[in-house]
């Protein structure tokens, strides 16, 4: 990562339902001397954390956005689970609302998710549509890697958990992914707590009733009227093409809802006085 930018790595405690929640993230900020145009979100794959997004994390915010990836409940060594129930995919996609809030960000912001991270930014902007100025959705995690999910218990050592899904990954996802020892350590470790395993289970069944890739559906969409692309590139393949296909995009919208503004006066003073309460 680029040493002239500002990174982040913080935990932030947040209440869901009422219960307390920590989720880890990375922010990176542009340059100080950059004007920020807005702050984009990227929400990892199913079997992933925020190191998925490593390779895009500095050429997002070269190109002018405060960008936050957050490792999604249950994803982090630091992080904490919830002790009274497995993980909904209501409880992540409302952790990810509070994150934001306690943090700081009060603008709409473009969310960029691979496969699980593509469902929550759908479901989210469906809970949310004010808070969302536009969704990128991925491709992502496969009906063999649920299933290879589902296989896994809680009752097997950490030892042959871990095992059972390093397997996994140096199987099916080195190649494609190009995942390198310290990235397979990185995410076979994020899945092999009793606890944790259970949540992904969970959250693995409730996801594969209405898409067994865990890719979202149109129709969740079409319920937030915010603008949205589908990419097929994931960034662990092509990070530069993947980074320039979404700033193309979110600039275009961020020029287009300016120009809106401009030639609305109404909503310029409107947004000039919502901007200044914030």
């Amino acid at each position: 990562m680029s040493n002239i930018l500002c990174y982040e790595n913080s935990l932030v405690d947040v209440l869901v339902d009422g219960e307390p929640l920590r989720v880890n993230y990375i922010r990176c900020s542009p340059l100080a001397r950059l004007k920020t145009k807005g702050t984009v979100v990227l929400l990892h794959d199913f079997f992933r954390t925020s190191y998925q997004f490593r390779h895009v994390l500095d050429l997002f915010a070269m190109g002018g956005y405060i960008t936050i990836s957050p490792d999604l409940p249950g994803k982090h060594v630091g992080s904490q689970q919830r002790t009274n129930d497995a993980m909904e995919v209501a409880t992540v996609a409302e952790s990810l609302n509070g994150m934001l809030e306690k943090i700081g960000v009060r603008q709409p912001v473009h969310l960029v998710g691979c496969g699980f991270g593509a469902s929550i930014a759908s479901i989210f902007a469906t809970r949310y549509p004010k808070l969302v100025a536009s969704v990128v959705r991925g491709t992502g995690s496969s009906k063999a890697g649920m299933q290879n999910m589902l296989s896994l218990s809680s009752s097997l050592t950490k030892q042959e958990r871990l095992q059972a899904f390093t397997q996994y990954l140096r199987l099916k996802d080195r190649k494609t992914f190009d995942l390198s020892d310290q990235g397979i350590e990185e995410y076979a470790e994020a899945h092999v707590d009793p606890t944790m395993l259970l949540s992904m289970q969970k959250l693995c069944r409730d996801l594969g009733r209405d898409d067994s890739t865990l890719a979202p559906t149109t129709e969740k969409l079409a319920q937030a009227p915010v603008p949205n692309l589908a990419l097929e590139t994931l960034p662990e393949e092509e990070p530069e093409h993947v980074a320039l296909s979404v700033l193309s995009f979110v600039n275009r919208h961020v020029s287009q809802a300016k120009s809106n503004v401009s030639a609305d006066p109404s909503s310029s003073r409107k947004q000039a006085t919502k901007e200044s309460r914030l």
